[in-house]
């Protein structure tokens, strides 16, 4: 349809499309399916739900005229959908990105830039960097969620190399064979700077010598498979990936190096611009500022950008925070620096009813199970909306004032544009 009907803007359902990236899960155990209300496609991977605007993707409106992408949506009517405040504040654009994930394999070992990072990518690469966007993002454990995420203190990385010789080899001079420095980092160097100092090694040497790379990764696997009883948690986890990886591929360091985190369901985990990290397997709900800018460096058939990543990516050691559920377990708000989006998880008994948190602006809902009755007030009378478990809805910013009652016990998401 080229145009919204004549009663919108009000809360309408939404049609969420799918991404059936190779790392996603299949069968009959796969959650999007489910959510969705359909079979699995025999050998098809179901990797993400995204709910929001963004173009390569959008979401769909289901009006009564018909279904109308969000995008579209937001151009046409901004102020309505947008309310004033989140228009100007991100020039008219639908300023987050929902997802669900279910991830049955490694993701990528990846980082995401920063706003004035993401514009000069973009003006460099716009084919592999489409948006002048940052992407912070936010991820909340369904179930038990495996990632790696942001580089380990200097000191354990350090420990860790000792028990990896060939690889340390590889990273000397020797291994390139034209009298480069070895890569130890003068014992000046704060650690930080000796983590950047022993990641631009790498990936130069990786990049130059890829067979000699992958003998030092056949190398340092038979080494530690040798001594698998005292291996730790990372070491196991290289071991684990290089099955599934047999080639020259540095995401197997960056397993070394970066932080083992494990997530209990409920748990969250904040990513800001320049961190590196891979989710490694379970079911999670993720909400980021509507970007799609990834840069990778391993782990994946996609694009990979040494040399971008080394320009974006932090390189500060230390464990990250694990957002934890507090006292109250009918409803956890995951606070975050992020200026797109607050989210917030909430679980309900019949009859509990959520409204308004911010004063204007959009409201997206994902009702995670159960079922859940929308109501509002327009031209003097009340609607309503029914929105089953697996669904999502939009309330736009001019529908100031809403309830959302629980039918059955009910588990869901919602998404605000903080103030």
């Amino acid at each position: 349809m080229s145009q919204l009907d004549p009663a919108w803007p009000r809360p309408c359902l939404m049609v969420n499309p799918v991404r059936h990236y190779a790392w996603g899960a299949g069968g009959r155990a796969a959650l999007i399916p489910q959510l969705l209300g359909r079979p699995a496609e025999p050998g098809r991977p179901y990797a993400e739900l995204w709910i929001g605007a963004h173009p390569s993707a959008p979401s769909e409106l289901e009006t009564s005229a018909g279904r109308v992408p969000l995008d579209r949506a937001v151009a046409q009517a901004p102020e309505p959908l947008l309310g004033s405040r989140v228009r100007h504040r991100f020039a008219g654009a639908f300023p987050f990105l929902l997802k669900v994930l279910d991830a049955a394999r490694a993701l990528s070992i990846q980082a995401h830039p920063n706003r004035r990072q993401a514009e000069r990518l973009r003006r460099r690469d716009p084919d592999h960097y489409p948006d002048p966007n940052h992407k912070p993002e936010l991820a909340v454990a369904l179930d038990g969620v495996r990632a790696l995420a942001g580089f380990r203190r200097w000191r354990e990385i350090e420990h860790g190399l000792e028990r990896v010789p060939d690889l340390v080899a590889f990273l000397g001079g020797s291994a390139v064979g034209d009298g480069a420095a070895e890569w130890s980092a003068p014992g000046s160097m704060e650690p930080q700077a000796r983590i950047r100092h022993l990641v631009t090694a790498l990936l130069d040497r990786v990049d130059r010598c890829p067979d000699r790379f992958g003998a030092a990764l056949d190398a340092a696997a038979a080494g530690l498979q040798a001594r698998a009883a005292e291996l730790d948690a990372n070491e196991r986890l290289f071991l684990e990936l290089r099955h599934g990886h047999p080639g020259p591929d540095p995401g197997l360091v960056f397993a070394l190096w970066l932080n083992l985190v494990e997530l209990d369901s409920g748990q969250g985990l904040f990513i800001d611009a320049g961190v590196p990290h891979a989710y490694l397997v379970g079911r999670l709900v993720e909400c980021m500022a509507a970007s799609d800018n990834v840069v990778r460096v391993g782990l994946t058939e996609k694009h990979k950008d040494a040399a971008a990543l080394l320009e974006i990516l932090r390189f500060e050691g230390g464990h990250p925070a694990v957002l934890t559920p507090g006292s109250n377990p009918k409803r956890m708000i995951y606070l975050s620096p992020a200026r797109e989006f607050e989210l917030t998880r909430h679980r309900l008994r019949p009859g509990d009813v959520l409204g308004r948190r911010q004063p204007d602006g959009p409201v997206v809902i994902l009702v995670l199970s159960g079922t859940t009755h929308v109501t509002w007030n327009e031209a003097r009378r009340q609607e309503n909306l029914t929105v089953p478990g697996g669904r999502s809805v939009l309330i736009p910013a001019a529908t100031t004032s809403f309830r959302l009652t629980a039918q059955t016990d009910a588990q869901i998401f919602r998404v605000e544009v903080p103030t």
